[in-house]
């Protein structure tokens, strides 16, 4: 990273920045702004990468980390990649930078701030949109992950739900939904979270909105393709199954 930073002295500035972009002094405000601009047009690369750093050092204020990630949002479509509409430019931002804000916002997904694990899943999704699955391949894997794996935090499962319910209603094609196996998979994670007695009510409740995409999905299914038909005919009866048991168990 040493090719794209000058060292721990990025991340302070944009501390720093961020700081006075928040003042009540409207002179050290609009001066931060032009700074802010500044660095953000000269350099893509170093600017996303120290507000990701920002965002992810819970020792700083919680409202400059959640500032971070807000500009964090708005810099992702000008200059990720040429597929977002609004791209900026000239150049895409640096693969090893790319790379290491993908997992860095993985890892936000499940910080005990729901600001946080909201905007950081909104700039997975949008990252998503145009690097699932060609250049984000790992992407569904490491959410299925941290969804199921028992070393991972409440709030991590969450975040990862979080992020699923998403990325089915604006990133995943039908086709990845139904004939890549990704809807079985997901029915398969709802049914382990709700039917697990380790679960609190909290992560339960996010389950079944991730349920509700997937059967929101199956209202709009395209029955005239064979497979998917079949399909349906399968998992309605077991969904309504699970939901039945799930209400046996609060009632």
């Amino acid at each position: 990273m040493a090719t794209v930073l000058s060292g721990a002295s990025d991340a302070e500035s944009m501390h720093y920045l961020l700081q006075n972009l928040m003042s009540s002094d409207n002179n050290v405000r609009i001066r931060s702004e032009l700074t802010f601009k500044h660095m953000m047009e000269s350099n893509p690369d170093a600017f996303l990468f120290s507000l990701i750093q920002i965002a992810l050092n819970d020792s700083l204020e919680l409202a400059v980390r959640q500032a971070s990630l807000l500009h964090l949002k708005r810099a992702v479509p000008l200059y990720w990649s040429p597929a977002f509409d609004n791209f900026r430019g000239p150049n895409t931002i640096n693969q090893e930078v790319k790379q290491t804000l993908r997992e860095s916002l993985l890892k936000l997904i499940g910080d005990p701030d729901s600001k946080i694990r909201s905007s950081s899943g909104y700039a997975i999704v949008q990252i998503a949109a145009v690097d699932y699955p060609d250049e984000w391949p790992t992407l569904m894997d490491r959410l299925y992950s941290s969804t199921t794996n028992p070393q991972y935090s409440v709030y991590e499962i969450i975040g990862s739900l979080y992020v699923m319910q998403e990325i089915f209603d604006d990133v995943v094609t039908d086709e990845q939904f139904f004939e890549q196996g990704i809807a079985v998979q997901v029915l398969k994670t709802c049914e382990m979270l709700l039917e697990g007695v380790n679960y609190n009510l909290e992560i339960k409740v996010e389950t079944l909105r991730l349920l509700q995409v997937v059967c929101n999905s199956l209202v709009d299914v395209d029955l005239e393709i064979p497979s998917r038909e079949s399909f349906c005919h399968a998992v309605v009866p077991q969904i309504y199954q699970l939901l039945l048991n799930i209400s046996r168990t609060v009632s």
